[in-house]
């Protein structure tokens, strides 16, 4: 298991510094303080890896008919990250990002328990059923209908996650986290993704 733990670990460090992120030693001081996990889907790597997506992804600029989905209006004023039914990456995210700031903005992190909650996020992830740390109520499809449009940036590790209307899907590629990206998605969305992340995404298997 502790193999298996560090294996997983090195090879999400190598990811954050291939992208030129500073978020290196937080993903080891989480590691450190979770116990070591049954499959790789750990916690507090897919929180590194959701921080960074927020750091390389831009929002559209604020317009009269959508003026809460797009960049914070005030510098004090969040990025709201919403989490759907994994009560784990819910703690692992508050942690990760307890006094961050991306461009100048705190971050917030909420735990969505309906989809009148999504609107207003910036970031959802949204968990499918049966996962080993799921506790999902929410479903999948009905999230993404309330967000049709939305300049929200969606994550799931759900099965064709980005072919169904998601634009990051997170998914195991034997010991690595890997993850594919709804470029087309994304852009019709009003969101600007950096080519860092973009150069690195990888197809998603097909379910």
């Amino acid at each position: 298991m502790q193999r298996l733990r560090s294996t997983f670990l090195r090879s999400a460090l190598q990811t954050c510094l291939a992208l030129g992120l500073a978020v290196v030693t937080q993903i080891e001081a989480a590691a450190q303080r979770a116990p070591a996990p049954a499959t790789l889907d750990a916690p507090s790597v897919t929180a590194a890896y959701i921080l960074n997506f927020i750091r390389f992804t831009e929002w559209p600029a604020a317009t009269g008919d959508k003026p809460s989905l797009t960049v914070p209006a005030t510098p004090d004023a969040p990025y709201l990250i919403g989490v759907a039914g994994h009560r784990e990456l819910l703690d692992a995210l508050i942690q990760i990002t307890e006094g961050q700031r991306v461009r100048g903005h705190p971050l917030h992190v909420i735990n969505v328990k309906s989809t009148d909650e999504l609107p207003a996020c910036h970031v959802a992830y949204l968990a499918p059923p049966g996962g080993p740390y799921n506790d999902a109520t929410l479903r999948i499809p009905a999230a993404l209908q309330a967000l049709q449009g939305l300049p929200v940036l969606t994550f799931s590790t759900a099965p064709g996650f980005t072919r169904s209307g998601g634009v990051v899907q997170l998914f195991q590629d034997g010991q690595h986290l890997r993850f594919d990206i709804a470029a087309d998605a994304a852009r019709s969305l009003g969101l600007t993704i950096h080519s860092r992340l973009l150069a690195l995404a990888r197809p998603a298997p097909a379910p």
